[in-house]
Order: C-alpha cells, then sequence, then structure tokens
C-alpha cells in the first residue's frame, strides 16, 4: 500500500503495492502531469474529432445541468453557512438537505450584502448596461468595482471580526511569489495513471463543450486536437509548478462573457493581473468577502440558467433530441457532472441506434385535382382509382420484419376517404414531390422517378386495391426480411389488387437469393 501524509500528520493510503509516503501535492502534481501526456498524445493522433459524439443537444444540456452545480457551490457562501464539502452522486440534494439542517445558522450580515451585490450587478446588467452600449462600446467594469468597494468596506468596517463575516482571509493567507520548478514523482506516475484517464478526458470534453456553446454564440469554431494538444500542453507544464490539471470553468467563463470580453487578449491580460496577485497583490484582497464572490457568480448564471428553455426547442424539433437533453439535464444534475456526461453520450448514442435500426413506412397516392403523388400522412388528398405506392425505409430484419408487416397492413386497411380537398402541405419537411401528367405513365424506365419519396411503376395501374411496394430506400434486408414480399402479395392479391416490386442493388440480390 503506498501512502502519503496529510496535514494533520496522519496517513492517507493509495493504491500502490510498495509502502512509501507522497503527500497529496505530490500526487495531484503527478495527476497533472499523467493528464498532459494523455491529452497531448490524444492530439498529436487526432483523436480529439471524436468530440463529434458531443452534439448541441448534449452541450446545451450539460452545461445547463452544470450551471446548476455551481449555483449549488455558491449558496452556502451566500447564506455565510460553513458546511462541508459533498462530492458523488446526488452532490447537490445532499447539499441542500445539509443547507437545510443548518438554516438556523445564516449570518444575516452575510446575506444582506450578498443580496445587496446580487441587486445591484442584475441592475447593472439588464437596465444600465444596454443603455451604456448606447454611448460608449467598453462595457461597464461593474464586477471589479463591487470588488474594490467591498474590500475597502470589509477592512474598514473589520466585517470579519465584527460580524462573522467570510472573507478571503478567513480561508487562509495568500503567499506572494511562484514556487520552484520540481519534476513529478516518477514513481507515482504508473500507479496514477489509469485515474488519470477519466480525468483528462472530462477535463477535455467539458472545454470543448464550453467552446462550442460559446462558439455557437458568436460564430466561431474550436479544433478539437488543437484544444487536446494545448490543454496537453498546458498540464505537462503546470505539473512542474504544483498545479492542478487545468479545465474550463463554466462560472469564469460566463462572468468574462458578461463583462464583455471577446478575444485572447483577455487572456493574456487576465493572466499578467493574475500574475501580480502571486506576486505582489495577493495580499490586498484578503478583506474581500465571500459572498461577494459568490454573487458575481450567481448573476453571471442568470443567462444560463434561463437556457433550461431550450428543452422546448429541441423537443419541437425531434422528440429522441428532446429525450436526450432532458436524460443529460437530470442526470448531470442529480447525479454529477462527470457521470451525468457519460449517460448523455452513451443515451445519445443508444438513441442514434434506434433511429437507423427502426423502419419507416411511407404511402404515396396520386391527387386527382393536383395529379401529383402525396405522402398522404402529410397532405390531405383526393383520392382516385390510383395505384398506392409503400416506400419502406431502413433496415428490413428479422427485429423489425413484425413491425414493417403490422404498419403495411394497417395503412392497405386504412379507411379510404373519398371526400376531396386541396392538397395543403401540413409542414416543412421538405420531401422531394414529383410532378407526372395524367396518363403518361410508360414503361421506359428513364421515366421512372428515382427519388428517395416514391418510385412511379412501370406498368399502367387499373385499379385503386393495386400496391407497388419500393424497397429502394431499405439500407439492410436478411432472408427473414425477404418473407414481406409473399406475405404482402398474399395480402394484396386477396383483395383484388396486384403487387408491384421495386428493388435495386444489394436488396435486389438478396431477394433473388432469397427465392
Amino acid at each position: 500500500v503506498m501512502s502519503f501524509s496529510n496535514q494533520d500528520g496522519g496517513d492517507q493510503t493509495y493504491e500502490g503495492e510498495e509502502k512509501a509516503s507522497f503527500t497529496p501535492l505530490e500526487v495531484a502534481t503527478a495527476v497533472t502531469f499523467c493528464v498532459g501526456i494523455i491529452q497531448t498524445v490524444l492530439g498529436l493522433i487526432r483523436l480529439g474529432s471524436l468530440t463529434v459524439v458531443i452534439t448541441d443537444v448534449l452541450v446545451s444540456s450539460f452545461t445547463v445541468g452544470a450551471s446548476f452545480h455551481v449555483l449549488t457551490s455558491q449558496v452556502k457562501h451566500v447564506l455565510g453557512l460553513t458546511l462541508p464539502t459533498v462530492s458523488g452522486a446526488g452532490r447537490i440534494v445532499l447539499t441542500y438537505i445539509s443547507i437545510g439542517e443548518h438554516l438556523t445558522e445564516v449570518n444575516l450580515a452575510t446575506l444582506s450584502i450578498s443580496l445587496v451585490c446580487l441587486v445591484l450587478l442584475v441592475l447593472a446588467d439588464q437596465a444600465v448596461a444596454p443603455r451604456m452600449k448606447t454611448i460608449c462600446r467598453f462595457p461597464l467594469p461593474t464586477q471589479l468595482v463591487l470588488v474594490a468597494i467591498t474590500t475597502t468596506m470589509s477592512g474598514y468596517l473589520q466585517l470579519s471580526k465584527e460580524y462573522h463575516v467570510r472573507t478571503i482571509q478567513d480561508i487562509g493567507d495568500v503567499p506572494t511569489g511562484l514556487p520552484h520548478p520540481t519534476l513529478p514523482r516518477t514513481e507515482l506516475l504508473p500507479q496514477v495513471f489509469a485515474d488519470s484517464v477519466p480525468v483528462a478526458i472530462v477535463s477535455f470534453v467539458i472545454g470543448q463543450g464550453l467552446g462550442r456553446l460559446f462558439g455557437a454564440k458568436y460564430g466561431y469554431s474550436v479544433p478539437p486536437n488543437q484544444e487536446l494538444i494545448a490543454q496537453g500542453a498546458s498540464n505537462l507544464l503546470g505539473s512542474f509548478f504544483s498545479c492542478l490539471p487545468i479545465s474550463s470553468s463554466l462560472s469564469r467563463s460566463l462572468v468574462q462573457e458578461a463583462s464583455g470580453c471577446k478575444s485572447q487578449l483577455t487572456s493574456l491580460v487576465s493572466a499578467m493581473l493574475l500574475l501580480s496577485v502571486l506576486l505582489y497583490l495577493g495580499p490586498l484582497f484578503q478583506p474581500l468577502p465571500v459572498c461577494v464572490l459568490a454573487a458575481i457568480i450567481l448573476a453571471s448564471l442568470i443567462g444560463m440558467i434561463k437556457k433550461v428553455a431550450d428543452v422546448n426547442k429541441f423537443w419541437s424539433r425531434s422528440t429522441m433530441d428532446g429525450l436526450v437533453w432532458v436524460v443529460t439535464f437530470l442526470s448531470t444534475v442529480f447525479l454529477n457532472v462527470g457521470l451525468g456526461l457519460s449517460i448523455g453520450v452513451v443515451f445519445n448514442l443508444w438513441m442514434v441506434l434506434i433511429r437507423v435500426n427502426i423502419p419507416t413506412v411511407v404511402v404515396m397516392e396520386r391527387d386527382e385535382e393536383s395529379k401529383l403523388w402525396l405522402d398522404r400522412a402529410m397532405y390531405k388528398v383526393s383520392r382516385g382509382e390510383e395505384a398506392v405506392v409503400v416506400t419502406v425505409r431502413g433496415p428490413v430484419n428479422f427485429l423489425t420484419l413484425g413491425l414493417v408487416k403490422m404498419i403495411i397492413e394497417y395503412e392497405i386497411k386504412k379507411n379510404k376517404d373519398t371526400t376531396a380537398s386541396q392538397s395543403v402541405p401540413r409542414d416543412n419537411s421538405g420531401r422531394t414531390i414529383v410532378k407526372i401528367d395524367a396518363g403518361d405513365v410508360k414503361d421506359d424506365h428513364d421515366d421512372i422517378s428515382t427519388s428517395e419519396d416514391e418510385m412511379i411503376p412501370d406498368n399502367k395501374l387499373n385499379s385503386s386495391q393495386d400496391v407497388i411496394l419500393d424497397l429502394s430506400c431499405v439500407t439492410h434486408i436478411d432472408t427473414r426480411g425477404c418473407s414481406l414480399l409473399p406475405w404482402l402479395e398474399d395480402k394484396v392479391k386477396a383483395g383484388g389488387g396486384r403487387l408491384g416490386l421495386v428493388v435495386e442493388g444489394q436488396v435486389e440480390d438478396m431477394v433473388e437469393r432469397s427465392g
């Protein structure tokens, strides 16, 4: 068993084969180094492209769900409560249960400061900022001014001592200077490498997801392989300076966006300011109340929380997209961020498999007024004595055969409404409509439409009971699926009609081999 000593002088264990003593900082540094190696290698071998599984639905639901975790983490600071950190599945629920148990311990001074700061930030963002844009192109530095004012007031009024308002100084002294570069402990690397893999993947996916979110809003893209290499190189360099693995921060990104930052110059300025804080200015911020920082984060989260309404957009686009959004969001909120993302990716892939493996049946009929072949499920058709074209799309195999038979039988037996009505489309699906002049259906294959929506038969139709089965859009058919043909032929002949067949390619070969 490998162990590392904690701050109390005790030992904590970490999996290994030989007994050794490592500090938590050494273990964290080794993890950072391994994460850097993993991300850099993945970027160099171009595996960042696998992020195609992170669709816009996943990005939206995951980031909105993660924003609830950020919000929850700030509630205790707004209320002035000191609570133990909760981690693992169900973190949000357990945190609110703990908050409810300690509501009587709320610091009213802290709560008052938080509410005042929150109101000022919201008013500045919603009311003042839009008007100032017409006067000055630069955004209001509301957060910076608020931090400066509250830091000065906290130091002058002694909020920490007189009113027990938690400040940066209560967390610990802010040291100045940078640590000396040191190599990670090489004997630790093999033992933490396996645990570093999910850290590398999740941190990259979070960053890529936020990049896509803001990229879609401002019109740019984030190359995944380039991002992997950048994060990997940063982790490798940071591991020599006792850094933790880097990732994107939703709260900080939203604060930066709310401040009007748009270019990489922002990162340079932020880095230089942070460096100056680390080297010289850190002690000046010690009187800053923690609740002020929490209020800034909560104000920045308002826009993200409003994106819960995106579920309506995705649900109206597709029921399956809506389900993916809901499942990912609920998993992220009620379990944890990493597990929620994993569940969302797996569920999304599963829904894709369902989509490609469930066949659909489209029935085309010729409208007597417009002389167009129309999908009768989407258009009102004035029916005549023409045949119907039954188009099957997707796989027809031993798993889907029963469903296809059931749908076709239902469509054939459907009562034919002879009430004439104008053919008006019900939605904007973009389906192809091919117009054929009456009496011009010929035996020449050049006159046959080969669109995915219909296939006009090569013989003149004489009975409304005739059926043309179009299998040109079938992606795969097995021997069991070929039994659809004699089954449908018996059904059509029993009604006094005839069956036509349209096949091509591999489907045609399988039908011929099946007899």
